[in-house]
This record gives structure tokens, sequence and C-alpha cells, in this order.
């Protein structure tokens, strides 16, 4: 029997931000999974937080959350950019290759503002939560 394995969301997300002329024109390559230890501003970062397979045999369509920070130098560039993000994964999809999956469809939710205080003063962040299917390859 030929296993289905999920598609990993918040890479299929990541490289899918990363190919957009509109996100690129703004981060350049700056959207990632994991914060560097060196960063430059702005930036996004990608967090699945949960979801769940959309049918339970076999696995071929997850409904992933993510929530997706984005950092800016100012308060109205880190609210534009989330807005950018947020348009951007709403009304470009489907996206995908068939070697990593496909992007099918998201659904935008909340959009809220939430300073860094790691930083002094604290960093403009927004955050954006969003419900991507992704498909597996």
């Amino acid at each position: 029997m030929t296993l289905t394995i999920p598609a990993d969301a918040e890479r299929l997300v990541s490289a899918f931000l990363r190919s957009d002329p509109d996100v690129t024109a703004v981060l350049g390559d700056r959207v990632y999974t994991v914060l560097p230890t060196e960063a430059t501003y702005p930036l996004v970062r990608l967090q699945r937080w949960g979801g769940e397979p959309v049918v339970d045999r076999p696995l071929v369509l997850d409904a992933a959350r993510i929530q997706i920070d984005v950092w800016g130098d100012r308060k109205k560039q880190a609210h534009d950019l989330a807005q950018l993000v947020r348009a951007v994964l709403v009304e470009r999809l489907p996206w995908g290759n068939s070697t990593d999956g496909w992007l099918v469809r998201s659904l935008a939710s909340g959009l809220r503002y939430l300073p860094d205080e790691s930083f002094d003063p604290p960093r403009p962040r927004y955050a954006v939560e969003m419900e991507v299917f992704v498909r597996s390859a």
C-alpha cells in the first residue's frame, strides 16, 4: 500500500511568497519559518499552529492554520506589508509544483497589532492568521 505524505504547508507558503513579485519587491527573500539570528527588517515569519486533514484517508488535503508575523521599521510599513501578504495569499492561489505539493486556496482571518517587546523600543509587528488548504504532491 502506498502512503500519502501530507505536504509541508510552511514550506509551500514561504516558497509561494518568495516567488511573488509584489512581495519580493518589498522583502526580497526575507520570508522565514524561523527567525535568523542576524535579521534585516522588514521581514515575515510563518508558523503553523494547527489545522487538520480535510478527509481522514488518504491524507491528500490539509487545512493548515498558519500565523504570519510581519515586522517593520515603522507601524505603517508593518501594516501595509501584512495586508499585502494577506491579499497575495487570498487572491493569487492556486499555486504549486508536482514535487512539494500545491497551495489550493486560503482564507484570511484576523489582523492584530502586536508590538514586539523583545526590542527596546518595541518593534512594530502585525500578526495575520490564515487557513491554507494544501494538497499533497
